[in-house]
């Protein structure tokens, strides 16, 4: 027995199956949406599956940007996390071998400048491109320097960009 005390209303017995199966679909939906009835409200079996189906690909899209939100958060947090591991490691390893305090202290200033540099280094960037391009970054970042070395003293152009071709920038 279904009177107007009961969330369907007496109308339940005049509805046909498909139209009772939407019904507590759309019910349903709606309550697990947190939406409410609100002023606006589906009055008919096609009006209950477009809000059905918009509620539920909300729901997706509003997952969807949490869950990424979240990856980014645990992803910035194991990198700090193996930062920490690796500062414990290396104050662990300068007490074995009695490192002196501004020795100690030159190592966590190195292992910090891996750390926050690791992700714009040279060869990170320049895999990426094919070897042409590489030689022009290489040639812009390193050749004055390069040619200063007593290695490269009196050598050829095309040496010099043979060997900035083949380098690995660590």
């Amino acid at each position: 027995d279904f009177d107007d005390s009961t969330w369907l209303g007496p109308d339940v017995v005049n509805l046909s199956g498909i139209d009772r199966y939407v019904t507590s679909l759309y019910w349903a939906v709606t309550t697990f949406c947190t939406v409410g009835y609100g002023d606006y409200a589906a009055m008919n079996t096609a009006e209950m599956i477009v809000s059905v189906l918009y509620m539920l690909s909300s729901i997706v899209v509003a997952a969807w940007i949490i869950g990424s939100i979240t990856l980014l958060v645990v992803k910035g947090d194991e990198k700090t996390g193996e930062y920490r591991d690796n500062l414990e490691t290396l104050r662990q390893y300068s007490d074995m071998h009695r490192f002196d305090k501004q020795f100690a202290d030159g190592l966590k200033a190195q292992l910090r400048l891996e750390h926050y540099n690791r992700e714009i280094a040279d060869e990170q960037v320049l895999k990426n491109f094919p070897s042409a391009v590489r030689r022009k970054v290489l040639r812009k970042l390193y050749l004055k320097p390069l040619l200063k070395t007593k290695l490269m003293t009196d050598v050829r152009q095309q040496f010099v960009d043979a060997f900035l071709t083949s380098c690995k920038v660590d």
